[in-house]
């Protein structure tokens, strides 16, 4: 095993949660523009995640940011990170396809940030660096 795969897997582990950090926080400072963005993208038929209140969802994403942070019960949380982010790109696909009229270039950050979410998922076993170990991993 390449010995630098271990320091890269711990950065991976860490911009993923900044990345997620932001979205988490982002229902506490200003829950009008996370309703906002529930109301805009995140709508199966009749179902909105802007039913349930931005603080709920916001200490979910925290709990679950913080296990993965840790290294605590790494498929549970590196799993729930990764569908989490996937479940919400899979929301927005349509401004994912090129030439149509939804098409957002910003939305195709989603893509590689889902692939190294999977990538992290797959080897989390190598991923010990500042991650808990043990019986709770």
């Amino acid at each position: 095993m390449p010995k630098n795969l271990k320091p890269a897997l711990l950065l991976t582990r860490l911009f993923i949660a900044y990345f997620m950090l932001m979205w988490a926080l982002d229902r506490f400072s200003d829950a009008e523009h996370a309703q906002n963005v529930a109301n805009s993208f995140y709508k199966i038929g009749d179902l909105s995640l802007s039913a349930i209140p931005p603080q709920i969802i916001g200490a979910f994403l925290l709990a679950v940011i913080f296990a993965f942070v840790i290294g605590l019960k790494k498929r549970i949380s590196y799993g729930l990170v990764m569908v989490i982010h996937g479940l919400g790109t899979l929301f927005t696909i349509k401004n994912l396809v090129p030439f149509s009229d939804s098409f957002t270039l910003i939305f195709l950050a989603a893509l590689p940030t889902l692939g190294a979410m999977i990538l992290l998922f797959i080897l989390r076993r190598e991923d010990t660096i500042l991650s808990l170990k043990g019986k709770w991993s």
